[in-house]
């Protein structure tokens, strides 16, 4: 069995993550593909490649004969997906990886809004000292997390930690869903449902966008969702850029429909430096790094072979993406 790793130099493998796939499969090779041209030559007999959702091309498929199952460092695969539809290439992810450095930077975020953090940075930097900014708790505010996967689970985790009432959304919120997330949720809701998420949206202090890209999350909050929101409501996106209508969440902004907004995605990224986000002063801009972290390669392994445990047992593999539904 021949796998195959090709990563960009950020998401390098170390002889140290090589070692747990060896010993997962005694009898795998293992190569690193140095660059793309290395690639294409090991592909015709390599069985599972390891890339990303950054740097696929749908163009390897062409000479990768023997090739079943694809695993992505990544946690979105808009970009595999639809090359894959309806051949027998199995492909999983990476979802779980960004639960915590997502997590810790959600709340960082709030943090900042909450206790007006941002506003006193600005002040520091003109010299003034701001002591009448009108600061908060999180302790006691309802967040509302929409999508409650791997990621809003590692965020409602640390919101019930600080004292917040916990809503979340999950597409299948039936009895045994809320059960097993009971002691993080004090509410689920089914996702599907336009009218109760707007009941709810209006209940919130916080409004936490965390599902993946589909065709179905494309602009799913745009002027109704914003006009639903409290005037003092924050929202954050943590998902990804194309799941909101930007120029909704601008004049939400502007007509102060919102009170803030804290952004790691855009529709465009970089974000174009005529964007009005950058010149807001109730907004936080990141460079879409949430889900970055030191530590990144390392459960990236953990994940891929629990999922390599499951293929050579032919068991079901855990992070086994649904093509269909896009995650």
């Amino acid at each position: 069995m021949n796998i195959v790793i090709f990563t960009a130099e950020k998401f390098r493998f170390e002889d140290r993550h090589i070692m747990p796939i060896a010993t997962a499969s005694p009898s795998a090779s293992v190569t690193v593909a140095k660059d793309e041209d290395e690639l294409l030559l090991l592909l015709p007999k390599t069985e599972i490649l390891v890339c990303g959702n950054y740097n696929y091309d749908p163009a390897w498929l062409n000479s990768a004969r023997k090739l079943k199952w694809i695993h992505s460092i990544a946690a979105g695969n808009e970009k595999i997906i639809p090359s894959l539809v309806g051949k027998p290439i199995a492909l999983t992810d990476s979802s779980g990886v960004h639960a915590i450095p997502i997590a810790e930077q959600v709340i960082g975020y709030m943090l900042m809004f909450e206790r007006r953090l941002l506003a006193a940075v600005k002040s520091q930097e003109k010299k003034q000292w701001a002591k009448d900014l009108n600061v908060g708790e999180l302790n006691g505010k309802t967040v509302l997390i929409v999508g409650l996967g791997a990621v809003g689970r590692g965020i409602a985790r640390l919101c019930k930690g600080l004292g917040m009432k916990v809503i979340a959304t999950k597409r299948a919120a039936d009895k045994a869903a809320a059960d097993a997330v009971s002691s993080l949720v004090d509410e689920l809701h089914p996702a599907a449902d336009a009218g109760e998420l707007k009941k709810i949206l209006s209940v919130a202090d916080y409004v936490v966008l965390s599902v993946p890209f589909t065709s179905e999350t494309r602009h799913m909050f745009g002027t109704a969702q914003f006009s639903a929101m409290k005037p003092t409501a924050y929202f954050v996106n943590i998902a990804r850029g194309s799941v909101v209508d930007e120029k909704a969440l601008i004049s939400a902004l502007r007509q102060q429909k919102i009170a803030g907004a804290a952004l790691d995605v855009f529709e465009t990224e970089p974000l174009p430096e005529s964007s009005p986000l950058w010149e807001m002063e109730n907004v936080i801009i990141t460079p879409h790094n949430a889900g970055l972290t030191p530590h990144y390669m390392d459960r990236v392994v953990d994940i891929f072979c629990s999922n390599l445990k499951a293929y050579l047992e032919n068991k079901p593999m855990p992070n086994l993406v649904d093509k269909g539904k896009g995650y």
